[in-house]
């Protein structure tokens, strides 16, 4: 993952999880991947909700660049609710959990929220690994400035850059 002084890492959330992310409720986010970082010391994420998406399949593009900052973060979505994207707060991540099976993920459904009924659940019967990216702090902010290019760095990891 390379990214500039200018950049700022974002990860993109889906609803609820974005919310409970930056409210404190969620303290551990679990992906198919560990991070390139490994997020092994404290580490500032935007958190970038995005709607309209479906398990597996980010909603952001592969990039994007728009000088007044409109592109998806400010267009109106299909349904009429507002933007695809956008930034709603920031969490700081330290450090990684692996798990390796049904009954140690399930231990952690306090931290990390999904349940088996969820399309997030993650499938251990393939014999994958999966990662849980403990959030050590969280914040909402509700007036971030507009975000004026993204360009993805690792499936749901983002570098964003914001209006000047």
């Amino acid at each position: 993952m390379t990214t500039t002084d200018d950049d700022a890492l974002a990860l993109e959330v889906q609803p609820p999880y974005a919310v409970m992310l930056v409210d404190g409720k969620k303290t551990m986010d679990v992906r198919a991947y560990a991070s390139e970082r490994a997020w092994r010391t404290p580490c500032r994420v935007w958190v970038v909700e995005t709607s309209g998406g479906t398990h597996g399949r980010a909603v952001l593009g592969e990039s994007w660049t728009s000088e007044d900052g409109e592109a998806m973060f400010n267009d109106e979505g299909d349904d009429g609710a507002g933007p695809r994207a956008r930034v709603i707060g920031w969490i700081e991540l330290g450090g990684t959990t692996e798990y390796r099976d049904g009954a140690a993920f399930d231990a952690d459904a306090e931290r990390h929220r999904v349940d088996e009924s969820s399309a997030y659940y993650p499938d251990f019967k393939s014999g994958g690994t999966w990662y849980g990216w403990h959030v050590v702090r969280a914040a909402r902010v509700d007036d971030a400035p507009a975000v004026v290019s993204q360009r993805r760095l690792f499936r749901s990891v983002h570098a964003i850059r914001f209006k000047a």
